[in-house]
């Protein structure tokens, strides 16, 4: 294809000049002043915006089960904050604890692949002093090495605790079945995970007789690839809770309302030229059935047979003309279920 035509010889030169100089841009501007920005569409950040909401209402939910949790151990109020799910590789996470540490590689089956729960120190030897009546010993990092007895005892109890409301914090999204596969007192001797993973951290942190601590729940990215589409789905709808009072206070409202029964024995068909030219004293002729019709608010519900019984004109139901028994029927009634 020619060219001849498109640019002047001078406008030739000065493209190649520029391309040359690596100093081609769009919109004829100064390319000095354009910041190019890298995007990756695979990036941890940009694979997490999709089920952020998600992971917030369960860190949300996870941080009300936990103060329900410490209550219950120490029989006191334990208050949690927590701050904004991230993303962070697995070996800048592992540099940001101090050792000694209780690192647990849990499974959370069906999410596939380990993840990480940590405990500091601070927070167990903290938790053992509250066990015990509290305000005794201060945590001092000075010749700590490792764990003892009644500390790793109570680390069970808080891998118990744990376990318990973090599975009734997903409850809503996902049923998950926790498993501890491995231990460490050194996060850097975890070789589970690839030290270029990336993890989505949350950490819970919280004071105890003066002393804070912190719990850490680190799970890869990768997790949860094959629940993505899920939990975005479950944001999309509500999770009701069945509640029988309300069932029954509303069955009961509904079977005590009241409601218009009529009965039709007969019907005929006037034109309107037919009814202006009625008169007092004419007589319409009506065929009357063997069988009258109940009408229940307008609709036609029961038939049979017309008559006299104990003084009161009445209506023998033979037959319904909806199928209100497979309406009732509990194996197919579903409008009180919440």
């Amino acid at each position: 294809m020619s060219t001849e035509g498109l640019l002047t010889p001078d406008e030739l030169d000065a493209l190649m000049e520029a391309a040359t100089g690596g100093r081609t841009g769009a919109g004829g501007g100064d390319a000095a002043d354009v910041v190019v920005l890298p995007y990756d569409l695979a990036s941890p950040e940009n694979a997490l915006a999709g089920i952020l909401p998600a992971l917030t209402t369960v860190q949300q939910r996870l941080l009300h089960h936990l103060a329900t949790g410490f209550h219950e151990l120490l029989r006191r109020e334990v208050a949690f904050s927590t701050g904004e799910v991230h993303v962070q590789v697995c070996q800048d996470f592992a540099s940001s604890l101090c050792a000694p540490c209780s690192t647990h590689v849990i499974g959370l089956a069906p999410l596939i692949g380990p993840g990480l729960l940590v405990f500091d120190q601070p927070l167990v030897f903290a938790l053992v002093g509250a066990y015990f009546g509290g305000q005794g010993a201060i945590y001092s990092p000075n010749g700590r090495r490792d764990f003892t007895a009644a500390e790793s005892r109570m680390i069970q109890r808080l891998l118990g605790l744990f376990s318990r409301a973090l599975l009734a914090a997903w409850k809503p999204f996902l049923s998950l079945a926790f498993a501890v596969a491995a231990t460490e007192s050194n996060p850097h001797f975890v070789t589970a995970l690839n030290p270029a993973e990336p993890l989505i951290v949350t950490t819970f942190e919280t004071e105890v007789d003066g002393t804070r601590g912190a719990i850490h729940l680190a799970l890869p990215c990768a997790m949860f690839e094959t629940v993505r589409a899920q939990l975005i789905a479950t944001l999309a709808r509500e999770h009701p809770r069945h509640d029988e009072r309300l069932a029954q206070r509303l069955r009961d409202g509904l079977q005590a309302s009241r409601i218009e029964a009529r009965a039709v024995l007969g019907e005929v068909g006037l034109s309107l030229r037919e009814l202006m030219a009625l008169r007092v004293g004419d007589v319409v002729p009506c065929d009357v059935p063997a069988e009258a019709c109940l009408e229940i608010e307008g609709v036609p519900v029961l038939s049979g047979p017309f008559g006299v019984a104990k003084g009161w004109r009445s209506l023998r139901v033979e037959r319904w003309l909806l199928d209100l028994a497979a309406a009732t029927d509990p194996a197919t009634d579903r409008g009180l279920r919440p």
